[in-house]
């Protein structure tokens, strides 16, 4: 084969091409590697003002830079605007270190809040605007909540902030839960068909109180409905007790009006036999009165009559007279008459009479 040698003047020429070859090269790889790099540059930059954003927004959730508490104008709204841009940062690429740290922080701290905010929901849905606990409140379910909150957050601060609203539901369900025991224990079952014997208006006050205090209106309502038939049997049963009290009472009323008028019977048979001694008293004393009086008329006839020495024998007759009338009071009348006496004076000729009465006492009669 033959060699062809080219002259100097050519190979000089090829060594500069060449050399431009590379030298071009060269720049060409220097030129698109700075351009490169200034790309990635900016797409750093750009993943920083985006991180930038994310945390401003995550940040806007909380109260402060402690990030204890939740935003007072926390709003679902601005948890899920959060939430965009954060996904926004996780489909791309990210470029940096730094940028992966801090994505990973806001993540978290973005979960924290929406964590937060559900349990803040769900304490609030416990109580009305009036403090009254809700039908459909759910005590279990929140105080779970709690636990994971605390746990898995740690932001114990900021589930203590909400035990009031918490034990206040607490307390209103333990007064219903109560309250249907106590209103159970008045019937046979808990349908409250049929009420239970024996009850007292101690257990039906104590179950009503119980009932009273609940602020709920459907759980008042439906209790106190439910004590209603057992407020009815006991009123019934009052009634019964009442009207046995009366047939009592009338039975008694019988019996003892039956006992006053034997009493009355009895008293006046007693009245009727005294009334009859005291007539017969009396008129045995009727008697010895009239044989004294004509006595001691005839007494004054005598002394009228006679002269003194005539008027002493008279007195001495109307003396005997007076005797012999007292034998015959005595033997014909009782002995209240028994013991008068007519006596004469023979100087002054006034006459003394002296006789018992029906009280024990004894009559004086002086005359002329």
């Amino acid at each position: 084969m033959k060699t062809i040698k080219l002259p100097k003047k050519n190979k000089w020429l090829i060594g500069i091409a060449l050399s431009a070859i590379v030298i071009a090269g060269a720049i060409g790889w220097g030129v698109n590697s700075y351009a490169k790099e200034k790309e990635e540059q900016q797409q750093i930059t750009e993943q920083e003002k985006q991180i930038a954003d994310v945390a401003k927004k995550v940040d806007a959730l909380y109260l402060d830079d402690t990030k204890e508490f939740l935003a007072k104008e926390i709003s679902k709204d601005k948890i899920e605007e959060a939430d965009k841009a954060l996904q926004a940062l996780k489909d791309e690429k990210i470029l940096t270190e730094k940028i992966t740290r801090e994505l990973k922080e806001m993540a978290s701290e973005w979960a924290y809040a929406e964590y937060m905010y559900n349990y803040q929901l769900s304490v609030e849905k416990l109580l009305d605007t009036n403090g009254i606990l809700r039908e459909d409140a759910n005590i279990k379910q929140v105080e779970e909540q709690r636990k994971d909150l605390v746990d898995n957050t740690k932001k114990e601060n900021f589930a203590k902030s909400f035990d009031p609203i918490l034990k206040e539901a607490l307390a209103q369900q333990t007064q219903i839960t109560e309250a249907t025991k106590q209103v159970d224990s008045l019937y046979t079952s808990n349908e409250h068909k049929e009420v239970k014997d024996g009850i007292t208006w101690d257990n039906y006050n104590k179950a009503k109180a119980s009932v009273d205090k609940i602020k709920q209106g459907k759980a008042n309502k439906d209790l106190t409905a439910s004590l209603k038939k057992a407020n009815d049997a006991l009123k019934a049963q009052d009634a019964k007790k009442e009207a046995q009290a009366k047939a009592e009472q009338a039975s008694q009323e019988v019996a003892s009006n039956s006992n006053d008028t034997s009493a009355n019977s009895s008293s006046n048979d007693n009245a009727t036999s005294k009334s009859s001694g005291k007539s017969s008293g009396s008129t045995s004393s009727g008697n010895s009165n009239n044989s004294t009086s004509g006595n001691s008329g005839n007494s004054r006839s005598s002394s009228t009559d006679g002269n003194p020495k005539s008027s002493s024998g008279s007195s001495s007759k109307s003396t005997g007279g007076s005797s012999s009338s007292n034998k015959s009071s005595s033997k014909g009348s009782s002995s209240k008459s028994t013991g008068g006496s007519t006596s004469k004076n023979a100087e002054t000729g006034s006459t003394h009479i002296e006789e018992p009465n029906s009280d024990g006492g004894t009559n004086i009669y002086d005359g002329w």
